[in-house]
Parts: C-alpha cells; sequence; structure tokens
C-alpha cells in the first residue's frame, strides 16, 4: 500500500452497466477489473491520510470493489453520513455471504433498510 491509499474491507459494491460490458468482454480495453464504487470500511490507512482512519465507515470510487478489499487513494473515499452508520447488513450482498439476520431464506433479501 503506497502513502495516501487506504485499504477498505468492502461491505457492498455497485455492478453498473460498464462491468457487464467488461463481462460479456464488448468494452474496450483489457484488464480492467469490475467494480468501480463500494462501501465499507477503512482495515488500513497508508502514510498521509488525513480525514480517514480506521474502522471509518466510508463510501467512494474503489476500481476493482467487486472483491471483498480494495486498495484505493484516501481522496476517493468519504464517510458515510451518521444516518447510514448501523450495524446492519447492507441490502444487496453476494450470494456468498450469510443470510442477514432478518431473513435466512435469501441472502439477498433486502431486509434491512439502505441509507
Amino acid at each position: 500500500m503506497q502513502a495516501g491509499e487506504v485499504r477498505l474491507r468492502v461491505a457492498a459494491a455497485a455492478l453498473n452497466f460498464r462491468d457487464v460490458l467488461l463481462a460479456l468482454g464488448v468494452y474496450p480495453g483489457t484488464g480492467i477489473p469490475l467494480g468501480a464504487e463500494c462501501a465499507g470500511t477503512v482495515i488500513e490507512c497508508g502514510a498521509g491520510v488525513d480525514g480517514l482512519r480506521v474502522g471509518d465507515a466510508v463510501f467512494g470510487f474503489a476500481h476493482g470493489s467487486m472483491a471483498s478489499e480494495a486498495v484505493v487513494p484516501a481522496a476517493s473515499c468519504r464517510a458515510c453520513p451518521p444516518r447510514c452508520r448501523s450495524s446492519r447488513r447492507p441490502p444487496c450482498r453476494w450470494p456468498s455471504s450469510p443470510p442477514c439476520s432478518a431473513c435466512s431464506a435469501s441472502p439477498a433479501c433486502g431486509a434491512a433498510s439502505a441509507c
């Protein structure tokens, strides 16, 4: 990890049309990772990072965010507003995630409210 970067534990990632085109192999370029936006928790801060600290809930741009962790420039993240910080799970998760406490039938049931 370089100076000015943070490592995030990804809690939720966005899938957008660019990712669909990448997966189909019709987007120009090669080696582009899936995912460009996410929300999560800071688990490590590089040298010179101001305004974020380990444990902060954040959202922002994170290329390659379709993963459990992402390393991104701290300038591309912002702290989540207080109304969005909770211990509830995000409403949309990967099928490999354990079921949420509100609905054991489906891991992506959407029972948790989003901000």
